[in-house]
């Protein structure tokens, strides 16, 4: 079946008269366009079901207003479905194995508007909702049975506990929270920012939390309760650290794979993914790539990688790393 899977995406690829043949050892095999730039925002994630999840929340003025749509496209980049929702208002969604949908939401109450993850069936029924008091969430990672969030938590700025994973177990209790943000980074809305832009992946064998701060390429390794384990040095102690950024962090195979982008010795940008040994932090390859394919957004069970790019319109690209 993977056969005829991979000869059916070269063959669109061939069809599709596409020039672009390989990147160092990252061959592209399919590149869709998902739909039209718009001044929305938009985002894509690869859900543990094997689909595409693009996400546009409507913005005015700057400002994210909604409605949201979430669109879900199958690995040839056919869309299958969609949904529309004023609750839908950030560019935030995770997806388990079994397609079961989350999303971060507000819910105006006596008190005030509270945070919430709100929980759909893979054809957008309701199934409930997590309550996530004051939490600012930035990334949502389901596993079998618990949801890990890139989150910051607090009722006012001032008082945000500083703690950037928080773990809830799926039916909505609050587990534990882990990985604290560098108080080093000054003013407090830049130590925010840099925060909420971490990366965070769950290894191969299920039993292991890798995290890695954007600004700083030093991957930390916790257990499922959040205690840690190990903090390996900066990888790139030979770049400036302002000139990197860790923009995503996934599991290939039993290897880690970060998105990178940096500036060259020249300061022009350069994308790049670092293949990385979890058992010794060594990086064992780098491979360069387009920044017009954008960033990546996930890796499938079968090795393929998935990047989603929305610079002059939204476009979904499919590529194969040799020998991983």
């Amino acid at each position: 079946m993977m056969e005829r899977f991979a000869s059916a995406i070269v063959t669109i690829l061939f069809a599709m008269s596409w020039s672009q043949a390989k990147t160092g050892t990252l061959t592209p095999v399919l590149r869709v366009t998902l739909g039209a730039k718009t001044k929305n925002v938009s985002s894509a994630v690869l859900g543990r079901d094997g689909n595409v999840y693009l996400v546009e929340i409507r913005r005015e003025r700057n400002r994210l207003t909604g409605p949201g749509t979430l669109r879900v496209f199958d690995r040839s980049g056919r869309k299958r479905r969609e949904f529309t929702s004023p609750d839908l208002i950030l560019p935030v969604v995770g997806v388990d194995a079994d397609g079961t949908i989350y999303y971060p939401s507000f819910r105006p109450t006596a008190e005030g508007v509270r945070s919430l993850i709100r929980v759909l069936s893979p054809d957008f029924h309701p199934l409930g909702v997590i309550p996530t008091p004051w939490t600012k969430i930035e990334r949502i990672l389901p596993t079998a049975n618990r949801l890990y969030l890139i989150a910051l938590r607090g009722e006012r700025k001032e008082a945000i506990d500083g703690h950037l994973v928080h773990v809830y177990t799926k039916q909505g209790r609050f587990l534990t929270a882990f990985a604290r943000w560098d108080e080093r980074i000054l003013p407090l809305d830049e130590r925010i920012n840099t925060a909420l832009y971490s990366s965070l992946a769950i290894d191969g064998d299920g039993h292991r939390v890798i995290f890695c701060r954007q600004n700083e390429f030093a991957p930390e390794v916790y257990d499922l309760d959040g205690h840690l384990k190990r903090r390996a040095p900066n990888l790139l102690q030979r770049e400036a650290d302002a000139a990197v950024k860790v923009r995503g962090l996934y599991i290939l195979g039993s290897r880690l794979l970060f998105d990178i982008a940096r500036l060259d010795a020249r300061g022009r940008p350069r994308t790049e993914l670092y293949l990385v040994d979890p058992a010794t932090m060594d990086i064992m390859r780098v491979v360069a790539f387009p920044t017009r394919w954008g960033q990546l957004v996930g890796v499938d069970q079968q090795g393929y990688l998935y990047f989603f790019s929305h610079r002059q319109q939204l476009e979904l690209l499919i590529a194969r790393l040799a020998h991983p």
